[in-house]
């Protein structure tokens, strides 16, 4: 194990005694995935990377693995920008943004979608490193929605530590991302009969569910193809045109 990362773990461990941590596990990576749908199949989807839970230890990188710190931040910069940019070239995305905040804890791509074919090939491209190109994210009707295969982010880990430099090679980074969040939440036009993901919340009003899924949890990691949702079809649905709203990130 590289020396600079021995010395951040015992200093990890070091700082879970005294910041009233529960674990070393309460430090880790969110990665959300938020989208609202309207009745039509167009919409809007924000895909969020999240390093507030590492903010405590990403100030201690910068004394103590400054190089690591910096890899992992200009790792996750490039690939938003990078693939902001090829999803200008998709037909049917529009308003494509890129945003981070000024101490880069956290990166946020949205875009705008006219169909789920269009969502469907801009997910391929922000994928292309880690699906084949058949894969078929979204599916939707008035009846019912289905999100599948959600196991890229394994992948994509295991792409990035493959990359052939020195740098990458000593950041570790399964370790980084061990305890890393998937974070699933879309709002619709049409109210929620029922969803098939057992770790789904859904409110009262039912037009919206939130999925908190443990990326490399063995049980939870079972648990990421199973996001069907079906919609009450006995009432009207009323079409809304509510906006995305982002997490709460400080």
């Amino acid at each position: 194990m590289n020396k600079n990362i021995k010395r951040l773990f015992i200093y990890i461990n070091f700082i879970t005694l005294f910041s009233g941590c529960t674990s070393l596990f309460d430090f880790g990576f969110d990665l959300y995935e938020l989208a609202h749908f309207r009745k039509d199949g167009s919409g809007k989807f924000e895909m969020v990377f999240s390093l507030d839970r590492m903010s405590k230890l990403m100030s201690l990188g910068e004394y103590m693995a400054q190089d690591h710190v910096e890899f992992a931040r200009l790792l996750i910069q490039d690939a938003f920008l990078a693939t902001g940019e090829s999803l200008e070239k998709i037909l049917g995305i529009s308003k494509v943004t890129n945003i981070h905040d000024e101490r880069m804890l956290y990166f946020k791509l949205s875009f705008e979608f006219k169909n789920i074919s269009a969502l469907n090939k801009a997910m391929a491209q922000m994928n292309i490193n880690a699906d084949p190109p058949d894969i078929v994210y979204f599916k939707m009707n008035e009846h019912a929605f289905v999100r599948t295969h959600t196991q890229a982010i394994p992948k994509l880990v295991e792409f990035y530590q493959g990359y052939d430099d020195s740098l990458t090679k000593s950041f570790d980074l399964p370790f980084f991302v061990r305890n890393m969040r998937y974070i699933i939440r879309y709002s619709f036009s049409q109210e929620i009969r029922k969803a098939t993901n057992p770790l789904v919340t859904i409110p009262k009003d039912r037009k919206s569910l939130t999925i908190i899924q443990h990326v490399f949890d063995k049980k939870e990691k079972e648990l990421l193809s199973s996001n069907r949702v079906f919609f009450k079809t006995n009432t009207p649905a009323k079409t809304t045109s509510q906006p995305l709203v982002s997490p709460n990130i400080p």
